[in-house]
């Protein structure tokens, strides 16, 4: 006999599927708690890339990466690319992190030089440091060289950027510009 994995209560397909986005968010809250199940992470996956309201595709983002749904990483890869909310990307960058797929270490490379979102750099640098990923040192670098002319608002990312270089062991380049 084959067990069929459980289906979400009717319900909360309901929820899921209603024009208000407060109770699609109650809904997403709730499917967070529920056992394992790729019919749920489908319902992520689906609310993260279609889902018109910013909050509830960074919720989606959030819970996918705290369950580990290794299966989100291309959609998570693609709206990444393609959102213009920074707190949505900035959600995904967290769970790419969590996910610790080092297939991604391009796009967060991307995202550390190019994003227009100081707070979604910040995170790729974070990620990639924490993953002690030596690819970083040319974005890295690169992303010095972009931000420490700029606004004083770079200048905490600036200083970061200086930090990841250290702890990557990567500094040397800089010193003659520093």
């Amino acid at each position: 006999m084959v067990l069929q994995p459980p289906t979400l209560p009717q319900d909360l397909l309901d929820q899921l599927a209603n024009a208000n986005a407060k109770i699609r968010k109650t809904a997403l809250k709730q499917m967070a708690s529920l056992p394992a199940s790729s019919q749920r992470n489908q319902l992520l996956i689906q609310t993260l890339s279609t889902d018109e309201n910013a909050s509830n595709c960074a919720f989606a983002a959030q819970i996918l990466g705290q369950l580990q749904a290794k299966e989100a990483i291309d959609t998570l890869l693609l709206v990444l690319t393609k959102h213009t909310n920074k707190n949505v990307r900035l959600k995904i960058v967290t769970a790419l992190g969590q996910l610790g797929d080092r297939k991604v270490v391009d796009v967060l490379l991307q995202a550390l030089v190019k994003d227009r979102g100081i707070e979604v750099r910040r995170e790729a640098i974070r990620v990639l440091v924490g993953w002690r990923e030596l690819r970083a040192l040319p974005a890295l670098q690169k992303a010095y060289e972009k931000t420490k002319d700029r606004a004083s608002s770079y200048h905490s990312l600036c200083q970061d950027v200086l930090l990841a270089l250290s702890e990557l062991g990567g500094v040397e380049p800089l010193l003659p510009i520093i």
